[in-house]
């Protein structure tokens, strides 16, 4: 057996293996990647999505305050229409984002705010129920419906808002 310098067969050039990029991906990153680019996208439609909200909310919430405003001045000025009952309920609705509305016989107030920041309403008050002292302007998935809702998240109509908490003033929940 002869020796020969360079290798078995110095007449042959030496073969080197060409890689290509699929040849270097393992499932494991092409599943990684995929994953990734979905997330992103996931991302970039949700981050999309809650631009379009806040404009919506930026146009709709103040409209929705002010909508709940003038039901509560609405049904405290019908209660005190009622025969019998009085001017028990005194509504001081003079601030924008601010509405004061007190019993004249016992004192207790209910104080109702609206944060143009946060597009929620908050409530305050001795007479405010664990749970019933803020409600979120929302809107719904996938549309420009605005609407309000609770602390579960549950959708609460104005006049709902409306007529718990003054229920609640009124000690007759």
């Amino acid at each position: 057996m002869g020796y020969f310098p360079g290798g078995i067969f110095p007449f042959c050039p030496k073969l080197i293996p060409v890689v290509t990029p699929q040849a270097l991906m393992s499932d494991w990153s092409q599943d990684a990647a995929r994953r990734f680019l979905d997330n992103n996208a996931a991302r970039q439609v949700h981050e999309a999505q809650s631009v379009l909200d806040r404009r919506i909310l930026h146009q709709q919430a103040p409209k929705m305050w002010e909508e709940l405003r003038q039901l509560f001045l609405t049904r405290c000025s019908e209660f005190s229409s009622e025969p019998g009952v009085g001017k028990i309920l005194s509504c001081d609705g003079n601030g924008a984002h601010a509405l004061k509305i007190q019993r004249t016989d016992n004192g207790t107030t209910l104080a109702v705010t609206f944060d143009p920041q946060k597009y929620c309403v908050n409530f305050s008050g001795a007479c405010v129920a664990t749970g019933r002292d803020r409600i979120q302007a929302r809107v719904a998935s996938g549309s420009t419906e605005t609407f309000f809702a609770d602390d579960s998240d549950s959708r609460v109509s104005a006049e709902d808002v409306v007529e718990i908490a003054l229920g609640d003033l009124l000690e007759i929940n």
